[in-house]
């Protein structure tokens, strides 16, 4: 079974009812956390930083806490409040214990390989064991991305492949079909679309403002 995951704060309101509802539409279970004055989800007491691209460090908190509401071997999507599920994704159940979508050459980040806006695991001991180690780096960090970076190493030769890092398989899928922000360019056969900061103005919730 593959289950969907996410959390937010206040200010995520109006991306997580367009959120929530492309996850329930396709008929995955939905588990969220709230992160403060969301109003709705399970209240969770979690860093979110306020710096400058920076992320959710406390998001391998919620991705562990979250792997007790599911049975062993099954998935747990993470997906950012600020994503849309556009399609089924029942193909991204494969042998891995995770996964995670890399970005093209050309808006690869120096640091940041991999985008953690949207990840994919499997509950096995050793996942369990990899989210761990995150937790541990992110508790005085203000990014989960850079340090899950810093764990997995990953370079643009890795797309496609399955990785052995930190004891662990770690599948390697694309950014263009997983967590696709390339708006101005092809969405075409997207099952996740990722609205990221500089990319709002995209999102449905601001439809009416697009067509001004």
């Amino acid at each position: 079974m593959i289950s969907i995951v996410t959390a937010g704060t206040g200010d995520f309101k109006i991306f997580y009812d367009h959120f929530k509802k492309s996850v329930t539409d396709k008929g995955y279970p939905l588990y969220t956390y709230d992160l403060g004055d969301l109003g709705e989800g399970k209240k969770f007491k979690g860093r979110v930083s306020h710096k400058i691209n920076a992320k959710i460090p406390s998001k391998p908190s919620i991705i562990k806490d979250c792997m007790f509401n599911i049975k062993q071997n099954d998935y747990l999507v993470w997906m950012d409040a600020d994503t849309l599920l556009i399609k089924n994704i029942d193909e991204i159940k494969q042998d891995y214990n995770m996964a995670v979508t890399l970005r093209p050459p050309r808006y690869m980040m120096l640091d940041n390989p991999a985008n953690a806006g949207v990840l994919f695991f499997r509950k096995t001991q050793a996942t369990l064991d990899f989210l761990d180690k995150w937790v541990g780096i992110c508790e005085n960090a203000e990014s989960d991305q850079t340090e899950l970076n810093k764990l997995i190493r990953l370079t643009n030769n890795d797309m496609g492949n399955t990785l052995l890092v930190e004891g662990m398989n770690v599948k390697v899928f694309s950014c263009q079909n997983y967590n696709n922000y390339f708006f101005n360019e092809s969405q075409e056969g997207a099952s996740i679309l990722h609205f990221k900061t500089s990319l709002r103005k995209f999102h449905p919730a601001f439809a009416n403002n697009n067509k001004k």
